[in-house]
């Protein structure tokens, strides 16, 4: 059995799509589909169903993938056990989007010159699928928002890397330049509460006693500056996630002393067979995190 197709296997299901799961494996759809197929040939029955272009698993399927994690674990381990003298492996990592156009880039640059001989699988994602992947043992670590509401399990280790305050979020053309008076009377764009960015703005609202105008609730940091440009509200978002260079249509205000924060922590699973190489990284993080914070001017 190829343990390539039975990673493929995996990722389709978790993914839930030939589509999705080609992207995040960078091979075509028609080689994943290829890939199902001499799996299920090898192993003898059918092991997902396709409706439209959801991918489901079958009940083998099902009963086959919680081996498959474990197969899967075994052979990076023993990959991992055969490199270690060499410097050679993989790491599975993942980060959320801020820290890939932040943070990483220079740390992987770091990485990279140290270990070139070290190959990384990059997935991005949002904190809380990144945090299961993590968990699971489907990724070796994650760059993600600490979780604002419940305590990491022991099988995972967590260091933080920075802080980053919230800030309001205004049209030029609203000429109040006080935060917590802007979030009281102005129309509020408010972040999924869905996500962690989203129940941290949620908790700093309550604990205030701010019940805003809410007048859009969406996902997508984007989409929020451009209905803030139109003048369609504020918003209370992270101070990194302003799209692009802040243009002059769009103003940062602070809360002061008060301000929410969130912590971006570098998560790795305890079981991770690339131990040695997550030490590294994280060394290599720390460094990305002064180039960026420079890049902010501190």
């Amino acid at each position: 059995m190829d343990t390539r197709f039975l990673e493929s296997f995996v990722v389709v299901v978790e993914a839930g799509s030939i589509a999705a799961a080609s992207r995040r494996l960078n091979v075509t759809q028609a080689a994943l589909a290829q890939r199902l197929k001499a799996l299920e040939r090898d192993i003898g029955v059918p092991l997902v169903s396709r409706v439209g272009q959801t991918v489901k698993p079958t009940a083998a399927g099902l009963a086959v993938m919680g081996k498959a994690h474990e197969l899967l674990a075994t052979v990076r381990q023993i990959r991992a056990v055969a490199a270690e003298d060499a410097n050679i492996g993989e790491l599975r990592l993942g980060a959320i989007s801020t820290a890939m156009i932040g943070i990483l880039p220079t740390a992987l640059e770091d990485f990279c010159r140290s270990l070139p001989r070290v190959t990384v699988h990059l997935t991005p994602d949002i904190s809380e699928a990144l945090f299961a992947s993590v968990v699971e043992g489907n990724l070796d670590a994650a760059v993600i928002i600490r979780p604002p509401h419940f305590t990491i399990p022991k099988t995972c280790d967590w260091k933080v890397l920075l802080e980053e305050e919230f800030i309001v979020l205004k049209s030029a053309a609203v000429a109040c330049d006080d935060g917590l008076a802007l979030l009281r009377e102005q129309p509020f764009i408010r972040y999924d509460r869905n996500h962690w960015d989203g129940q941290i703005a949620e908790r700093f609202l309550s604990k205030n006693d701010i019940h805003p105008q809410e007048r859009f609730e969406l996902d997508g940091f984007d989409a929020i500056a451009a209905l803030v440009r139109k003048n369609l509200g504020v918003s209370l978002v992270p101070n990194s996630y302003l799209p692009g260079a802040l243009s002059g249509d769009l103003v940062k205000v602070s809360l002061g002393a008060e301000q929410p924060f969130r912590e971006i922590i570098f998560l790795s699973n305890r079981s991770s067979p690339n131990s040695r190489f997550l030490e590294i990284f994280h060394q290599c993080l720390k460094s990305g995190v002064a180039a960026s914070q420079d890049r902010r001017g501190g």
